[in-house]
This record gives C-alpha cells, sequence and structure tokens, in this order.
C-alpha cells in the first residue's frame, strides 16, 4: 500500500493507464465540484511533503528544520504544523517562499544565500 510503489516497484505512474494494486486502500474519490487544478497537489507532492513530517516522527512540541520551501517543503511545513511542532523554522533563499510558508505558522525564518 502506498504511492512509493508507483515508480518504485511498479513502472511509471505518470501514464494516461495504470494498474493499481490494493485500490481499496489506496484511492479516494475527488469530489465532483473540485477542479483537476484544485486537487493537483494532493497525489504527488503533498503526499510527498505530509510523508516527510510522518517519517520524522514529529510530536507535539517538537522543533523542526525545513530546508527550501518549495510546494514540497511548504507540505512538509504544513505536515510538521499538524503533527504538532511548535517551532518550524524554515529555511529558503527565495522571500517569496518564505512569505507563504509564513502562512502555515512558522516561527522564525531564515534565508540563506
Amino acid at each position: 500500500m502506498g504511492g512509493w510503489q508507483f515508480g518504485n516497484t511498479i513502472d511509471g505512474c505518470q501514464a494516461e493507464y495504470l494498474l493499481v494494486p490494493n485500490d481499496q486502500a489506496n484511492l479516494s474519490l475527488i469530489p465532483d465540484d473540485l477542479s483537476d487544478e484544485q486537487i493537483l497537489m494532493c497525489p504527488d507532492i503533498m503526499s510527498t511533503g505530509f510523508g516527510g513530517a510522518e517519517s520524522g516522527s514529529i510530536q507535539i512540541g517538537d522543533s523542526v528544520a525545513v530546508f527550501t520551501q518549495g510546494p514540497i517543503g511548504l507540505c512538509a511545513t504544513a505536515g510538521a504544523s499538524l503533527r504538532g511542532a511548535t517551532q518550524i523554522i524554515v529555511v529558503d533563499g527565495i522571500n517569496a517562499r518564505l512569505a507563504v510558508s509564513k502562512k502555515t505558522g512558522c516561527t522564525p525564518h531564515h534565508q540563506f544565500s
């Protein structure tokens, strides 16, 4: 189970059609009122970022650092917050990304060059 299988143990998943083993546990219906653009990040980018926060075993009250705030980093930051991290330090060289990450509840923001 889990999306890791796609592209790691099963040949690719960027095709028009593919076989999904255990689809009852791996697929979710998309509500009709959501557009493709609204859910595009969910199957890959969001799950990767959230999975990183989960794999890090973040607990309530933890302090964490997330390096880079591109789409996956932003999702890792949100995942850390959802798992209960109370101090999230984000590092990125692009001020616009830091501004977006601040909306997720991060504490100090650091920039590198």
